[in-house]
C-alpha cells in the first residue's frame, strides 16, 4: 500500500472509532450517562391508597374481598399505592381492608363494582384531638371525692388510629388516676377518667391528658387544672416573755411561737421572728428564719431596751402573713404576755 493510501485508511479509522465511542470526559457515555426510569405508581382495576397526615405511606398491608369474601392482598408502593386485577373482575360490593398493623387499626371501606376498572379508594389519617370535658367539679374537698372527666377522641378521616391515655406527668404523689378504658380508637372513641386524692394535699396542680399512638408518638393533649376547694385556718400565738437586767430598762426577751392549723398535712411553714428595740444601736436585735409545724412550739431570745418590738411573718403556699406587737415592763418587774399575732386562712 503506498503511504499516502495508509494515511487516509488511518484517518478514516480513526473517526470511525470517535463515531461509536464519543469522546466525553471522564468517561464513556455508555451506561453512566443513561437516564433513571422514572417511578410510577402501581395501578390495576381496583386500586387503593394510603395517606396519613398528607404524605402517602409505603409498606401498608390492604385487602381487597371481592363479593364472595375471596381475599386479595398487596402492600402499598412508594406512593403509597396498591393495584389489583382480578380475572375476572366480578361486579357486586367489594370491601377494600386495612388490618390492624403498626400503628392502624382494622379499617374498611365498600367499593361499588359494576364492571370494566377505574375503580379506587383512599384511606386516610390525620388531625386526631382528643376532648377533655369534666364530669364534676375541679376542685378537691378535705374529704376524698374523685374529680371526672369524659375525654373523647375524634378522628376526622377513615383510617382509624388508636391511642393509649396517660398524663403528662406522673400526678402528685397523693392523687391516682383511672382511665375507663385506656385505649380509644379501636372501636370505643370515649373513657371516663377519674382522678382521686388518696392522702392529704393542699395545692392546686395543672397537667396534660396526653394521647399517644401504638408507636408512642404524640397524637394531642388537653390541659387541666385541679385546685384545693377548702379554706385552711391559720392561728399564730406566741408567749412573750421579758427578764429585766439592771439597770431595769434592759431585758432579755424570749418569744416561743406556735402554731394551730386544721387540713394541711402538718406541713412546715417559713417563719421569720425580728425583734427590735427602741434605743440603742443596731436598733434590730433579732431577725431570724425557721420552719414551724402544727402543735409544735418554737423558741427565740434577744437582749435589748426596752420597750421591744416583735413582728412575725408565716408564709403559707399562697399568702405572707404578718402580725406585731410591743412589749415593755416597768419598776424593774418582769412582764409576760401571750398575744395572738396571726388568726386567718389561705
Amino acid at each position: 500500500m503506498k503511504p499516502e493510501h495508509l494515511l487516509i485508511a488511518l484517518f478514516f479509522l480513526g473517526a470511525g472509532i470517535l463515531v461509536e465511542f464519543g469522546c466525553v470526559k471522564g468517561g464513556p457515555l455508555l451506561p453512566y450517562d443513561l437516564p433513571l426510569p422514572t417511578p410510577t405508581p402501581v395501578s390495576g382495576a381496583i386500586e387503593a391508597g394510603v395517606i396519613d397526615n398528607g404524605l402517602p405511606v409505603a409498606g401498608v398491608t390492604v385487602l381487597a374481598l371481592d363479593p364472595n369474601g375471596d381475599p386479595y392482598m398487596a402492600i402499598t408502593d412508594t406512593f403509597g399505592k396498591v393495584g389489583y386485577d382480578p380475572s375476572p373482575l366480578l361486579t357486586g360490593t367489594w370491601t377494600l381492608q386495612v388490618p390492624t398493623q403498626g400503628r392502624y387499626y382494622l379499617s374498611t371501606q365498600p367499593l361499588t363494582v359494576t364492571g370494566g376498572g377505574g375503580y379506587s379508594a383512599t384511606f386516610m389519617a390525620g388531625g386526631q384531638t382528643i376532648q377533655v370535658t369534666p364530669t364534676t367539679a375541679e376542685t378537691y374537698g378535705s374529704s376524698n371525692t374523685p374529680i371526672g372527666y369524659v375525654i373523647t377522641y375524634d378522628q376526622p378521616y377513615n383510617l382509624s388510629v388508636p391511642v393509649s391515655l396517660s398524663t403528662s406527668t406522673d400526678l402528685p404523689g397523693s392523687w391516682g388516676k383511672n382511665f375507663q378504658p385506656v385505649v380509644l380508637g379501636a372501636g370505643v372513641n370515649s373513657s371516663n377518667v377519674t382522678i382521686t386524692k388518696t392522702g392529704c394535699y393542699t395545692s392546686s396542680f395543672l397537667f396534660l391528658f396526653k394521647a399517644l399512638d401504638f408507636s408512642s408518638t404524640l397524637i394531642h393533649s388537653s390541659p387541666a387544672t385541679i385546685v384545693r376547694g377548702f379554706p385552711i385556718p391559720v392561728l399564730l400565738n406566741a408567749a412573750v416573755t421579758l427578764s429585766p437586767d439592771n439597770p431595769c430598762y434592759y431585758s432579755t426577751t424570749t418569744v416561743v411561737p406556735s402554731l394551730t392549723t386544721t387540713g394541711d398535712c402538718n406541713i412546715g411553714y417559713p417563719l421569720r421572728v425580728i425583734g427590735t428595740q427602741s434605743i440603742g444601736s443596731p436598733t434590730t436585735v433579732l431577725n431570724q428564719v425557721t420552719t414551724i409545724t402544727n402543735g409544735i412550739p418554737v423558741s427565740f431570745s434577744f437582749y435589748g431596751r426596752h420597750p421591744v418590738t416583735i413582728t412575725l411573718s408565716l408564709t403559707t403556699p399562697t399568702t405572707v402573713f404578718s402580725g406585731s406587737i410591743t412589749a415593755s415592763y416597768s419598776v424593774c418587774n418582769g412582764a409576760a404576755t401571750t398575744a395572738t399575732f396571726i388568726s386567718n386562712n389561705y
